[in-house]
């Protein structure tokens, strides 16, 4: 065969690469490597296009080797790609008037190398691995999983990162004459997702982690391209009633990109490419009508608008939910949800929604707003959903506030409008914070809005240069360096909150203090936010006269530990963000269990304690005993003004936020105040919603 194709090729101009190439032709295995070498390689007009012919023509040639003959045939087969694999990367530096030429051939001969990449995930050694979800079927089928090879993993993202000289990436469907009933997918897309799902997916994870950031962009710009190519298969193709199998290359392209999340780079590029956005447009675009998998009625296109929006959580990228969800609802996807809500009421109207978020129940039968409604408290989330709600038409809105979907609308709308109004109320050119504990006690000065973080650490900041100075001398010293370890550690993971996010928290929960304070709904909007941002105040004039307060509630029996308890430690929860609230306990008791819930709260962790969390713990016991003795003279009065230390826990990814704030509450025959004093920030590696709650 070698002989035959000498005669029948040109000869090149060089000897020395003539002499190369005939021993390639011969399967001499050092000149073959010798002419894959990068300055070895020609670069000659009239001798590259002669190689790369010839080497297709070795390969497309090459038959299939028997078993006793695999090592050194694929010995060979690997050496010609070598060669293919450093044309491109020569000519592409050094002669590129030529690299057209070649990526031509490239194309042209394109089932010449998925012939050999599908022979060899095919024909390797494989290796029987019996899953759990067959053990349990009377066809105890084993699923073969690959031997793990890294020269494999290589090719195949070759293959995925190969674009045309328009800049296309490589897409390819079978005949339908050739599917045999199965679905129509890509190939190259099918091979990817056996890598990323079903076999050891660490390969390839170790492949990612070893992509530069040009060629994490170029990934994603490959895949987005494979999106935008995808169509369905014929609305009359016997696959539509198959549901037992994906019935095209998208959703299982999604499905392959989602699993390589646990790379932080990976993720990263998956959202800035908006694949997901991409993703829905397509899929609305071409699958509206295309049935789903599953015991669910919705379309595909609905159906893939669920998944995405429940997309799970990176440990490396906290906020990569957030940022999901918010391309979800710019590709105006609630919308898509309702439709399909509503058309599910309309077609039954016993149809209810779940308020469960995990993967037990139908992904469409749970409630999307209930879900959404915790993401609100993050501020691209809340302008997002609140742009999306606005796009809602005002006939479907009438239904969504007072008619049958009321009892699912309106909690998610309220909590959204209240969060929208404490982001209002949250400074953009300024931030409204002091980190000294003894803030309250100093001299201040009256303009000393602006707040100056501390250049270190960045994770502290001061109203004034007198108050960085004073908690400088107090706990700066000590705490900045392991605050400022802390701050990085967990900025390269996207999990540390902004000065302004934590303003927001501390807003919050100064909100819902009053709310309980006056008696008022925990989701009203209420009171007047001083100038400088400390003091939210409530006048009675306002409203009624209110019917009740939290100080008002509870058991009286003082001897009921539990019930004491249960009164002086205040726990409300608002969709899934919980807050808890430390007034002043009246006993010896509760003063030890008092103890036991802070400690709970705060982290006790020795390489993040720092001595600042300690004085948050001694303010209210120190308060409780001075009321204790108090009590116990017999000279006890109505306390008009008391320290309140309250923390609100959220979520962000697998991350837990804890935010503590030192409030002061007031109360008069005039109204109530809150007073914000300051307040501080933990992020500790937790759970998500779903797990919190």
């Amino acid at each position: 065969m070698s002989r035959d194709l000498q005669l029948s090729r040109p000869k090149l101009k060089s000897l020395r690469s003539e002499a190369l190439l005939r021993g390639a032709e011969c399967r001499a295995t050092r000149q073959i490597a010798t002419l894959s070498n990068y300055h070895d390689f020609p670069t000659d007009p009239h001798d590259v296009p002669i190689i790369l012919r010839t080497v297709f023509k070795l390969l497309a040639d090459e038959p299939s080797p028997a078993a006793q003959d695999v090592k050194q045939a694929l010995h060979c087969v690997f050496g010609w790609y070598d060669i293919l694999a450093i044309s491109i990367r020569k000519l592409g530096r050094e002669a590129r008037p030529l690299l057209e030429i070649a990526l031509d051939l490239h194309e042209q001969n394109i089932y010449v190398l998925l012939r050999w990449m599908k022979y060899y995930l095919r024909e390797q050694s494989w290796i029987f691995e019996f899953s759990d979800y067959y053990q349990h079927r009377e066809d105890t089928a084993p699923r073969l999983t690959m031997q793990d090879s890294e020269e494999v993993v290589d090719l195949l993202f070759s293959i995925w990162m190969w674009q045309d000289k328009d800049g296309n990436a490589l897409y390819l469907k079978y005949p339908p004459s050739q599917t045999m009933g199965k679905a129509i997918i890509c190939p190259i897309i099918r091979l990817f997702s056996t890598f990323c799902i079903h076999n050891n997916p660490f390969l390839v994870w170790e492949k990612m982690c070893t992509l530069s950031g040009r060629e994490h962009a170029r990934f994603i710009r490959c895949s987005v391209s494979r999106i935008e190519q995808w169509r369905p298969p014929p609305r009359d193709s016997d696959l539509l009633s198959q549901s037992t199998m994906p019935i095209n290359g998208l959703e299982t392209l999604l499905m392959a990109l989602t699993a390589l999340h646990f790379v932080p780079q990976s993720a990263r590029a998956f959202v800035k490419g908006n694949v997901v956005g991409n993703a829905i447009r397509q899929a609305r675009l071409y699958g509206s009508d295309l049935p789903s998998i599953g015991s669910s009625s919705a379309s595909f296109s609905t159906k893939l608008t669920y998944s995405l929006f429940y997309t799970k959580g990176c440990s490396g990228v906290a906020d990569l939910k957030n940022r999901v969800i918010c391309q979800v609802l710019e590709a105006e996807s609630l919308n898509v949800i309702l439709d399909y809500i509503f058309a599910a009421h309309a077609k039954n109207p016993s149809f209810r929604l779940v308020n469960d978020t995990s993967d037990a129940s139908e992904v469409t039968d749970k409630n999307p707003v209930a879900y959404l409604a915790p993401f609100c408290v993050y501020r691209r989330v809340c302008e997002a959903t609140l742009a999306a709600i606005k796009a809602i038409p005002e006939s479907r809105m009438e239904v969504l506030e007072t008619g049958w979907a009321a009892e699912y609308w309106k909690p998610f709308s309220t909590t959204v409008r209240l969060y929208e109004h404490i982001w209002g109320r949250v400074p953009t050119n300024r931030i409204n914070l002091c980190d000294n504990l003894q803030h309250h006690r100093s001299m201040c000065p009256d303009n000393a809005l602006t707040a100056k973080e501390c250049s270190h650490c960045r994770a502290f900041v001061y109203c004034s240069s007198k108050c960085q100075q004073e908690d400088w001398e107090n706990h700066g010293g000590k705490e900045c360096r392991t605050m400022r370890r802390y701050r990085v550690d967990r900025e390269l993971r996207s999990a540390w909150l902004s000065h302004r996010t934590r303003t927001f928290f501390l807003y919050l929960i100064q909100q819902f203090l009053l709310n309980l304070e006056v008696g008022l709904p925990l989701d009203a909007i209420s009171g007047t936010l001083s100038d400088d941002g400390s003091t939210l105040t409530y006048k009675l004039a306002e409203t009624t006269t209110p019917t009740s307060s939290w100080r008002s509630t509870g058991s009286s029996d003082t001897s009921d530990l539990s019930s004491k308890v249960n009164h002086h430690l205040i726990k409300f929860d608002t969709t899934q963000v919980k807050c808890r609230a430390f007034p002043q306990p009246v006993n010896d008791q509760n003063r030890v269990k008092l103890k036991a819930e802070l400690e709970k709260c705060l982290i006790s962790d020795p390489d993040t304690r720092i001595p600042r969390f300690n004085e948050l713990l001694l303010e209210p016991l120190e308060a409780a005993i001075m009321a204790g003795q108090r009590a116990g003279s017999g000279t006890a009065e109505v306390e008009q003004s008391r320290p309140i230390l309250a923390t609100n826990e959220t979520s962000l990814g697998n991350f837990r936020i804890t935010v503590f704030g030192r409030y002061l509450v007031e109360n008069d025959r005039e109204g109530a105040r809150v007073i914000l004093r300051n307040g501080y920030l933990r992020v500790e590696p937790g759970q998500e919603f779903n797990e919190m709650f």
